[in-house]
């Protein structure tokens, strides 16, 4: 990394949103990985969940990171 990068992983870690929608993901993958063990029928809406569930994370984070080069 480089010495500006750590003021934009630091201002990440900050920001209660970016937290929020992380740990939202983390959760959304562990139950896909446990219903996925459990039952294997509705693996399509599985995962529809676990795409659904990861992406408001990474559009949240996308959205931060177009915000933080706007304000160079």
């Amino acid at each position: 990394m480089r010495n500006g990068d750590y003021s934009v992983v630091l201002e990440r870690r900050e920001n209660i949103i970016v937290r929020k929608t992380e740990v939202f993901g983390d959760r959304i993958i562990k139950m896909y990985q446990y219903l996925q063990k459990k039952r294997e029928d509705n693996i399509d809406v599985l995962k529809q969940v676990l795409r659904s569930g990861t992406s408001i994370g990474a559009n949240v984070s996308e959205g931060h990171m177009l915000r933080l080069r706007r304000t160079f």
